[in-house]
């Protein structure tokens, strides 16, 4: 999911602290916006799990990657995302933060080859002669 209009806000001339607002904090759950709990170590990550089904929204900067285990919960996040924000979603995950990414029935593979040799290359190795190494017998 891509937000439309992230960088159309103008330049903020003062601090701006953003908290729940009055009477929506749950004394028990601080942490928890719409039902969502913050990630502890990356608050760039959201989850949420209800009737043993979980609901994950990874954001970074105007890029939104989520998926659950219910086509329920995944439908009510686009339409609250899309009633607040202008926001086209773009398919299936393949690409993001230098990882490529290739969903099947049951598995996912996440690789970042592309990142790999884009590093080859860079520090000029592309070029450089191939050495086998025996295995291990």
């Amino acid at each position: 999911m891509d937000v439309k209009s992230a960088f159309l806000n103008g330049y903020l001339h003062e601090e701006v602290y953003v908290e729940q607002p009055k009477g929506f904090i749950d004394p028990a759950n601080p942490d928890h916006v719409q039902g969502y709990r913050k990630g502890g170590h990356d608050k760039t990550l959201f989850v949420k799990e209800k009737e043993e089904k979980l609901m994950i929204a990874q954001i970074y900067v105007d890029d939104i990657v989520f998926g659950g285990m219910s086509e329920k919960m995944v439908q009510h996040f686009v339409q609250q995302m899309q009633s607040e924000f202008e926001m086209s979603l773009v398919g299936e995950l393949t690409y993001f933060l230098g990882l490529q990414v290739k969903q099947m029935e049951d598995t996912i593979f996440v690789s970042q080859s592309k990142y790999e040799k884009n590093m080859v290359k860079k520090f000029g190795m592309d070029t450089a002669a191939h050495k086998r190494t025996p295995a291990a017998t």
